[in-house]
C-alpha cells in the first residue's frame, strides 16, 4: 500500500512539474508584487507557476510600484482587473489576456505602444506618451479617458458600444467620429484640432471643447441638440472659431450663448456666415513709436478682433506727416524727414472699422537742404507727361508717392515719364549724394 501511495504521489509531482513551468517575469519590481500576492502566489515560494497564473481571478493592482516591464503578465488568462498606473513602463501587450475586463488603468505611465486585451469596457491612459491607439480589438468599449495623452490618431471603427470620452490635449487636427452612433458625452481641450464634427453622433448630449487655438470649424447639427442639458455644451476660449453649425439656431440663441466667446454665431450652414471685425489697435512692431536712423524703417503691426474674422487684410495710409514717411500696403513705414506721422489702417470687410498710432521720426535730412543740395528744381509743375529733375548733386534715385503714403513709381534717371499716373498730388523723394530731398507735384 505504502508502495502505491508513493508512486501515486511521484505521478502527481511528475505531473505539476510538467505542467507547471515557472513564468518567466524579468521586471523585480513586479516580481515582488506577485509574490507577496497571496491569492496568487498560493504555494507561498519564489515563483509564479503558469498554472498559478492562470487560475488567478481578480484585481491586480500595483501601481506606483516603479515597474519598467510587465513581462509575465501574458500567462494571467483568467477573470483580470489590471491597474498599473504610475510606473515606468513603455511598452504593453494585453492581447494574450482575452478575459481581461471592465476597467483597464495603464495611465501616468511613458508608455509609447499598447496593444489592449479585446473585453474591456473602460480605458484609463491618461498622461501617457502614446500617439497612436487602435481600438478596433475593443468592441465592448464603453468609456475612454485619455486626457493629455497626444494622440495623432485613434482607429474608432469597431467603437460603436462607446458611450463617453475624454480626448483632452490631444495633437489631432482631425477625429473621425463616425461609427460612434452611441456617444452621449466628449471632452475635447487644449488639443490642436482645427476641425471637429459631432453632427454624425446622433446620440451626443453633452460636448465640452474649451481652449482649442486652432479650432475653426465645430458642427453641433446632430439632430439632438434639444436634448443638451444646460450648461452641457461649452466652446469658450476657442480664438479662431467664429461659428457653430447647430439644429436650432433660435434655441441656440437662447440656451447656449455663454457657451461660446463674444462674436461667435450660430447658424444651420456657418460656411455662409461672414463675420465682421469688431475692433483694431496698430503699433510699432515691438512697441516701438519713434524712427531714429537714417532712411530707417518701422513695421506697423495690427491686432484685429475677433481673431476668426473675415477681415484679416487691411488698408494702410499717412493720415498726416506725409512729408515725413513713406507708408506700404503691409504697413512699413519708411523715414523720409523729420517730423509726427500719424499711420491710419481700416479693414476691408465693411465693418469701417479703423485705428491709428504716432510716430515721431529724427535724425533725417530734413526737406531740401541748401548747405548740401545748391539747386534743386522739378519741371515742369504740374505735369502731364514727363517730369524733369535738375540738382547739383548727383541723383542715385528717385521714389513717388500717392498722398496714402503707397509707392507708385520708382525712377534712377533725371528724366522720365508720369504718363501711367492718375491725376493728383504726388510726392517725391530724391535721393541724391548730399541726401534726400523731398517735393511735391501735381499730375494734370
Amino acid at each position: 500500500m505504502k508502495k502505491q501511495l508513493l508512486t501515486l504521489l511521484s505521478i502527481s509531482l511528475f505531473t505539476f512539474c510538467s505542467f507547471s513551468q515557472n513564468v518567466i517575469i524579468p521586471d523585480a519590481n513586479f516580481k515582488a508584487y506577485l509574490l507577496a500576492n497571496t491569492n496568487i502566489n498560493v504555494v507561498n515560494d519564489a515563483n509564479i507557476t503558469s498554472s498559478e497564473a492562470a487560475a488567478f481571478n481578480g484585481v491586480m493592482s500595483c501601481a506606483a510600484l516603479n515597474i519598467s516591464d510587465l513581462t509575465g503578465i501574458e500567462a494571467f488568462t483568467g477573470y483580470l482587473y489590471l491597474n498599473c498606473t504610475s510606473n515606468a513602463i513603455t511598452s504593453l501587450d494585453l492581447s494574450a489576456n482575452i478575459h481581461m475586463q471592465g476597467m483597464l488603468e495603464v495611465g501616468y505611465n511613458p508608455l509609447t505602444s499598447l496593444i489592449l486585451p479585446p473585453n474591456i469596457t473602460t480605458l484609463k491612459c491618461n498622461n501617457t506618451l502614446l500617439s497612436s491607439l487602435d481600438l478596433s480589438n475593443t468592441p465592448n468599449l464603453t468609456n475612454m479617458w485619455s486626457n493629455m495623452t497626444p494622440f495623432t490618431s485613434i482607429n474608432f471603427s469597431n467603437s460603436a458600444a462607446l458611450i463617453g470620452m475624454n480626448l483632452d490635449g490631444n495633437h489631432m487636427s482631425t477625429i473621425d467620429l463616425s461609427s460612434l452612433t452611441n456617444l452621449e458625452w466628449i471632452y475635447v481641450t487644449q488639443s490642436t484640432l482645427t476641425e471637429l464634427d459631432v453632427s454624425v453622433c446622433p446620440s451626443l448630449n453633452s460636448l465640452t471643447c474649451m481652449m482649442n487655438d486652432y479650432l475653426t470649424v465645430l458642427n453641433v447639427a446632430n439632430g439632438n441638440n434639444m436634448s443638451f442639458a444646460p450648461g452641457s455644451f461649452t466652446a469658450t476660449s476657442c480664438p479662431l472659431l467664429g461659428c457653430v453649425t447647430v439644429d436650432n439656431v433660435a434655441f441656440s440663441n437662447q440656451v447656449w450663448t455663454s457657451g461660446v466667446d463674444a462674436g461667435v454665431s450660430f447658424s444651420l450652414d456657418c460656411s455662409q456666415v461672414t463675420t465682421l471685425a469688431t475692433s483694431l489697435t496698430i503699433e510699432g512692431q515691438s512697441e516701438t513709436s519713434t524712427i531714429t536712423s537714417l532712411g530707417g524703417t518701422l513695421q506697423i503691426v495690427s491686432t484685429i478682433l475677433p481673431s476668426f474674422s473675415a477681415s484679416q487684410s487691411l488698408i494702410w495710409g499717412i493720415v498726416s506727416g506725409s512729408s515725413f514717411a513713406t507708408l506700404s500696403q503691409t504697413g512699413l513705414l519708411t523715414a523720409t524727414g523729420n517730423g509726427v506721422v500719424t499711420v491710419g489702417a481700416m479693414t476691408t470687410d465693411g465693418s469701417g472699422i479703423s485705428a491709428t498710432t504716432v510716430i515721431t521720426i529724427s535724425n533725417q535730412v530734413a526737406g531740401i537742404n541748401e548747405n548740401k543740395v545748391e539747386s534743386f528744381k522739378i519741371s515742369p509743375n504740374p505735369a502731364s507727361t514727363n517730369l524733369d529733375i535738375t540738382s547739383a548733386s548727383e541723383i542715385e534715385s528717385v521714389s513717388i508717392y500717392n498722398l496714402l503714403g503707397s509707392l507708385v513709381q520708382v525712377e534712377n534717371t533725371s528724366s522720365f515719364s508720369i504718363e501711367s499716373l492718375p491725376k493728383g498730388m504726388y510726392q517725391i523723394n530724391v535721393n541724391t549724394s548730399n541726401g534726400i530731398v523731398q517735393s511735391r507735384f501735381v499730375k494734370q
